[in-house]
């Protein structure tokens, strides 16, 4: 399948229908996610019954409450797409029915429609065993597929010739509000200094054609100089924004990553210029007012690989809240902070984020280091709440809710210029 691609640098922007229901329940409360930044923290700090590990990426749906995730199988060690209640994962792969029954491909960084009847996904193509560079992370050699909440159903959204001297591929896809648009990141089969090569925005139209799903009018997008990193986090909720991580300023490595939002008609704003700072995983508030990110700013990271590739062997981060427009920057959690309650007792990194329907909730992805720099992932809730968390005199153990958490011992170890342009749908 074959679609043609248009390279765009300037465009307008249209109107996408506004907000997302909860069916059977009140719209999202407008109450804290409006309150000052300097009011929100963390009251709680939650997991599922059943620990739910090997997580790379989560998806909240405000139709159906439910948690969609990307997760690695501990018996194939690839990565697939399930869901998961307050009593942890269900065992069942949504998506394995369209390879019938094989798990040797990764499928992840899965994104529900908004009506909660279908998700969108990355799939590895078949017929590449470049295993390493599929992970969803990477992406490359992937594909679109869009399958319904059962798993039954699967449709091939793209179909991109790849390979490992010209990599394309799909990672984290997202619908609009109204469900007819989707925008995601990816590989654009280009060469870049980067380990990961050269990356894009990709924008298309989604809808149906003789009553099969379809893309059309997919557009590239390249903002900055740099090219070598761009992760998509999908619309606003009154789908006038795209919200991203890019490398925004000329020069930096890929790894320096910011925050960015592309606006009706506007250049996009980059609401966390920095340098030597790793800003990544951004989610907004069900109603738009708020931006929750993943930061390594104030900890100093010493190395991350000769070219950025080690990043998760010695990344350390944590989870900060801002105003939608870049306003009011302000740290929620402190798991690297030792006398902290939040602390694991080990170095953490936080990844994917989805806030709940009624946006008082956030699940986010949380690595935490096992041993020899090796991280392994899990899903916390953290419940926000106004002003500081409960204290223990008032029944609460002064920590959130979460236990004390063990000390163990530390672990031994060792191009050309683009034109920034914005988007347009």
């Amino acid at each position: 399948m074959k679609q043609a691609r248009q390279v765009v640098s300037r465009l307008g922007l249209g109107l996408l229908a506004a907000g997302i229901g909860v069916l059977g329940q009140p719209a999202a409360r407008r109450g804290l996610m409006s309150l000052p930044v300097n009011r929100i923290t963390v009251h709680d700090i939650r997991r599922p019954r059943k620990a739910v590990t090997g997580v790379d990426s989560i998806d909240w749906s405000a139709a159906n409450n439910s948690l969609l995730i990307g997760r690695l199988s501990t018996m194939t060690r690839f990565f697939n797409v399930c869901t998961v209640t307050p009593e942890g994962i269900n065992p069942r792969s949504r998506v394995l029915g369209m390879r019938g029954g094989s798990a040797r491909v990764h499928s992840g960084a899965p994104s529900w429609h908004p009506d909660g009847k279908s998700f969108v996904f990355s799939c590895q193509k078949q017929h590449i065993e470049d295993h390493a560079h599929a992970v969803p992370l990477i992406g490359w050699h992937t594909d679109m597929w869009l399958a319904d909440r059962e798993g039954t159903s699967f449709t091939q959204l793209t179909n991109e010739s790849s390979s490992r001297r010209a990599p394309k591929g799909v990672t984290n896809p997202r619908f609009s509000p109204d469900g007819t648009k989707l925008v995601w990141s990816g590989n654009n089969g280009k060469t870049n200094r980067s380990p990961w090569q050269q990356k894009a925005l990709f924008l298309a139209d989604f809808g149906q054609e003789e009553g099969k799903p379809k893309l059309s009018n997919i557009r590239e997008f390249q903002p900055g100089e740099n090219r070598d990193f761009y992760e998509s986090y999908g619309f606003s909720p009154d789908g006038n924004s795209i919200l991203f991580a890019a490398n925004m300023i000329r020069g930096n490595p890929w790894h320096d990553t910011d925050i960015c939002v592309s606006r009706s008609g506007q250049d996009p704003d980059n609401l966390t210029e920095s340098r030597g700072v790793w800003d990544r995983f951004a989610t907004y508030s069900p109603n738009g007012k708020k931006i929750i990110w993943t930061s390594s700013r104030g900890i100093r990271i010493r190395y991350l690989g000769t070219r950025g590739e080690k990043w998760q062997r010695y990344l350390q981060s944590e989870l900060w809240i801002m105003d939608a427009d870049g306003r009011h920057q302000k740290q929620l959690t402190f798991f690297n902070q030792p006398a902290h309650p939040h602390s694991e007792g080990r170095r953490v990194f936080l990844g994917d984020s989805a806030f709940s329907p009624d946006g008082e909730s956030v699940a986010i992805v949380l690595y935490k280091e096992k041993q020899n720099f090796v991280p392994e992932s899990e899903i916390v809730i953290l419940k926000l709440g106004d002003g500081p968390p409960p204290r223990a005199e008032d029944g609460d153990p002064g920590n959130g809710g979460k236990p004390p958490a063990p000390k163990p011992p530390k672990p031994k170890g060792d191009e050309p210029k683009g034109d920034p342009g914005t988007i347009t749908w």
